[in-house]
C-alpha cells in the first residue's frame, strides 16, 4: 500500500545516544527554518525492534539525517549497517541518506557512508555551524523544498532551545580556523595517533610539523587544535619566530590566565611563570608556531609536565626537541579542491567530474603554483574577488 508522500515529514534524524545534544540542536534549527522533523529518541521506546522502527521512520520521512560520530558508527555496525534497513535498494539509500559529521570519524567511514557527500560541523562555532548546516541542507536536498508559513505540524519535537553542543576549552587563544582547509588527513591522523597512543600524566610529548614556507604547516596546526579541542583542558598558541615574539606571547598568556606575573617586565620571570603553569596542569596542548630555531624553543619547555607540544618549523632536523613529520606539497587533486573552495566555486563536500573543464583548469593552476597552499589561497582569493 502506497503512502501519501505529501503527509511525510521532511527529515528523520538518526543518532547515537552519545550525540543527543547534537541531534536536538540540529532538529531545533531545522524546525526554525520551517522543516518538519522526526527525532529518533522521541519516537522509539526501549525494547522495540531497532531495524523495524528505523524502516518505518525512513518510510514516513523524505530524507534521513545521519548524525555522524565514532559512537554512531559503532552502534550502526551492531545492527549490520543500513543494509537491513534498506535491503538491497542501494540507489534508495544514496537518495535518502544525508550525513552530518559532528565528531571526527571520516577515517573510519566505510561502505555506503564513505561514498556520500556529508555536511561537516566538526570544530565550528555555533554561528558558523548553523550557516554550514542550512546551506548544506539546501544544496544537497533540492527534493525537499523549504516550507513557508504554516507547516501543518503544530508541535515542536524539541520543546526548548538546546544549547550548542561544542564549547572550546576555557583557555584557548588559537587563530581562527580556515574554513577552506582541505584534506591533509594523513598528517592529522598521524599526529593524533601518536599523541593519543602515548597520552600520559607523567611525561610531556612533543611533535613537529616540518616543511617549506607556504606549505601549510600553520593551517594544519590550527585544524588539529579545533578538530581535537575536546581532548584538552587548555590549548595555548605561542608565536615562536623569535625569542622576543615568544616572550610577548607568554606575556599575553599570563594576562589571559590572570596570573600575578601578568605585569612582570623581566623576560625570565615571564617565561618561568608560563613553564610553572604548564608543570602544574594537565591535558594541555601547547602550539609553537614558526619555531624555525628548535634550540630557541627548548628553553620554553617545562622540565616535567603532562601535556602535548606541537611545533611548526622549517627546520628539517629538530634533534631531541620533538618527533618530526615532514609536510609535502599538496597533491594535485587536494590542491584543486582547496583552490575551488577558496574561490567559492565549490561548496564543502561537493565534487566535480574529472572531465569538467573547471576541474581541469584547477589542476593546471595547482601545477603552476607548485602545490603550495599559501599560493593557492592567494590565487583562490583573487578569483573570488574578480569573478
Amino acid at each position: 500500500m502506497m503512502t501519501d508522500i505529501s503527509t511525510h515529514k521532511d527529515f528523520f534524524v538518526s543518532y547515537s545516544s552519545a550525540d543527543r545534544l547534537w541531534a536536538e540542536w540540529i532538529t531545533w534549527q531545522l524546525e526554525r527554518a520551517n522543516y518538519s522533523v522526526m527525532l529518533q529518541t522521541w519516537h522509539f521506546q526501549p525494547g522495540q525492534d531497532f531495524v523495524q522502527h528505523m524502516q518505518n521512520a525512513v518510510r514516513e520521512t523524505r530524507r534521513t539525517i545521519v548524525v555522524l560520530s565514532p559512537d554512531y558508527l559503532d552502534e550502526l555496525e551492531e545492527h549490520s549497517g543500513w543494509a537491513q534497513i534498506f535491503g538491497s535498494d542501494s540507489v534508495r539509500r544514496q537518495e535518502v541518506l544525508l550525513p552530518v559529521q559532528v565528531r571526527e570519524c571520516r577515517s573510519h567511514l566505510k561502505g555506503l557512508l564513505s561514498l556520500l557527500t556529508y555536511i561537516d560541523l566538526v570544530g565550528r562555532d555555533e554561528e558558523e555551524a548553523l550557516a554550514i548546516l542550512l546551506s548544506g541542507i539546501r544544496r544537497m536536498n533540492d527534493s525537499v523544498p523549504k516550507r513557508s508559513g504554516d507547516t501543518g505540524f503544530t508541535e515542536h519535537v524539541v520543546a526548548e532551545q538546546p544549547r550548542f553542543p561544542v564549547t572550546l576549552p576555557r583557555i584557548w587563544n588559537v587563530p581562527p580556523r580556515n574554513r577552506f582547509f582541505t584534506d591533509r588527513e594523513e598528517i592529522l591522523e598521524q599526529l593524533h595517533n601518536i599523541f593519543a597512543s602515548k597520552k600520559t600524566h607523567v611525561h610531556m610529548l612533543s611533535q613537529a610539523i616540518s616543511g617549506l614556507g607556504g606549505i601549510g604547516k600553520t593551517q594544519i596546526a590550527v585544524e588539529y587544535a579545533y578538530r581535537y579541542s575536546n581532548e584538552y583542558q587548555a590549548v595555548i598558541w605561542l608565536f615562536a619566530e623569535s625569542r622576543d615574539m615568544l616572550v610577548q606571547s607568554c606575556h599575553d598568556l599570563l594576562r589571559t590566565l590572570e596570573l600575578p606575573e601578568k605585569d612582570a617586565q623581566d623576560h625570565e620571570e615571564i617565561v618561568d611563570a608560563v613553564r610553572e603553569w604548564l608543570q602544574d596542569h594537565i591535558d594541555w596542548l601547547l602550539i609553537l608556531d614558526n619555531a624555525d630555531d628548535p634550540s630557541l624553543v627548548r628553553d620554553f619547555f617545562p622540565s616535567a609536565a603532562s601535556g602535548h607540544v606541537l611545533m611548526t618549523t622549517r627546520a628539517q632536523a629538530v634533534g631531541r626537541v620533538a618527533q618530526c613529520i615532514i609536510v609535502e606539497k599538496m597533491p594535485l587533486e587536494e590542491g584543486a579542491l582547496f583552490l575551488l573552495r577558496r574561490a567559492d566555486l565549490l561548496g564543502p563536500g561537493e565534487l566535480l567530474q574529472e572531465d569538467d573543464p573547471q576541474w581541469q583548469d584547477a589542476l593546471r593552476v595547482v601545477e603552476v603554483m607548485g602545490g603550495l597552499p599559501l599560493a593557492l589561497d592567494q590565487a583562490g582569493g583573487y578569483i573570488e574577488e574578480t569573478s
